[in-house]
């Protein structure tokens, strides 16, 4: 409780400058919330327990189920590999597959990449704005010793230091948490491409193999509609 009477105090010390930097914060917050739900709950998925299982159902010519298996996913890596097993099914040539793999990773690969950006835009504003305060404070500070009373001026250039000193401060602190969850996210994000990209060349590697052992495969009866790979998901 103490706690939240000080940062109270601190943020009506500090002026409409900190509201603003306040805001700029929330903004930062409610990007870092939806990427760490996006990444650790959405993406969350064991991708060589995926490949295994999928390239397991593929060896007993159970292609519809590994199409399943990969759509149920509805993760960005589950639409792409499902997408490659739907154009594999049809015996299509190494070509046409890299391009049905390409075409949904062009669609899945942005939602990964998404929103994060704004962090290090936010993390500058914040910056930005809090040495703004810092000159609105130094110029009532100062505007002080020029007209005040001589028994008020103590007490103005103290309020002028503190909104400059309070506004630094919360804008620094609302910048160091957007850079270090934007660094943070931007890594979690490479490190979900790096996967897509080693899960998509191990499944066409697998592909390749599958040919060369069956070279006389022929393509699945046509799929009743709707039976497709899936389109874009929320």
């Amino acid at each position: 409780m103490d706690i939240l009477l000080k940062t109270a105090k601190f943020v009506e010390e500090g002026g409409p400058v900190e509201y603003f930097i306040l805001g700029l914060l929330a903004l930062g917050l409610s990007v870092i919330f939806e990427r760490m739900w996006f990444f650790f709950i959405k993406c969350r998925i064991n991708a060589k327990k995926l490949l295994a299982d999928t390239t397991a159902l593929i060896r007993k010519d159970k292609l519809a189920e590994a199409r399943k298996l990969c759509g149920q996913t509805r993760t960005p890596l589950g639409l792409i590999l499902e997408a490659g097993i739907w154009k594999y099914e049809q015996a299509a040539g190494p070509d046409e597959i890299k391009d049905a793999l390409e075409e949904v990773a062009l669609r899945e690969v942005p939602r990964l990449q998404k929103r994060t950006h704004y962090l290090g835009l936010l993390a500058n504003l914040c910056t930005l704005v809090g040495l703004l305060g810092t000159i609105f404070g130094l110029q009532e500070a100062f505007s002080a010793l020029e007209s005040a009373d001589p028994s008020q001026k103590s007490k103005l250039l103290a309020k002028g230091i503190t909104l400059a000193l309070n506004a630094t401060a919360l804008g620094l602190i609302s910048a160091m948490i957007c850079m270090a969850a934007f660094t943070w996210l931007g890594s979690k994000c490479n490190h979900l491409l790096e996967q897509i990209d080693e899960t998509v060349l191990r499944l066409v590697n697998f592909f390749n193999a599958q040919r060369k052992m069956n070279p006389d495969r022929r393509p699945a009866p046509l799929a009743q509609p709707g039976a497709g790979p899936a389109g874009p998901r929320a």
